[in-house]
């Protein structure tokens, strides 16, 4: 009798082992992995001066807004913001509208500028939860030029898009 209480606990032991150690993580991906393109406003007559943006809109070309925060397609006042670049392309272009508004008649106000952003898509695989990732590198940037350009330069401060730790583009206007 004591003979079998034993194996039967060497057994469950055994089994509560191999149980233990064939766990696996929680499949939760807590952060967001691919990084969104970091841009800072800035001052054309004072290059080390960020200045706000008002009424800011940011577009793709359909007209479809970015959204720059988590229920605003038009933010007030902005000196930064953060856009996603496409995933499955190598370029993006944006249209960033300043003074934005739609008067009584449906028309929009303000003024519009193109901007395409042009890299190269790095994919990584983070994890089974996560899935992959897209760094960007080698980042580059063209202005559409127009007759009412409220953005007068654009540079590229950080050509590879790793991180939303410090901005990539510095646009003066």
């Amino acid at each position: 009798m004591k003979f079998k209480f034993t194996i039967g606990i060497l057994i469950t032991a055994i089994i509560s082992i191999f149980g233990f150690y064939s766990c696996e993580k929680d499949d939760i991906c807590v952060d967001a992995v691919t990084p969104r393109l970091i841009v800072r406003f800035y001052d054309q007559t004072d290059y080390d001066q960020t200045l706000d943006v008002t009424n800011l809109r940011v577009s793709d070309l359909d007209g479809n807004a970015v959204y720059l925060s988590d229920a605003e397609t038009v933010i007030s006042n902005v000196d930064s913001i953060l856009i996603p670049l496409k995933t499955l392309e190598d370029s993006t272009t944006f249209i960033f509208h300043t003074n934005y508004g739609v008067e009584d008649d449906g028309t929009i106000s303000g003024n519009a500028d193109t901007l395409t952003f042009n890299y190269v898509r790095n994919e990584l695989y983070v994890s089974r939860a996560c899935g992959y990732k897209v760094n960007y590198s080698e980042l580059a940037d063209e202005l559409e030029e127009d007759d009412d350009n409220w953005i007068f330069n654009v540079t590229i401060e950080n050509n590879e898009v790793l991180d939303e730790t410090a901005a990539h583009v510095y646009i003066y206007h």
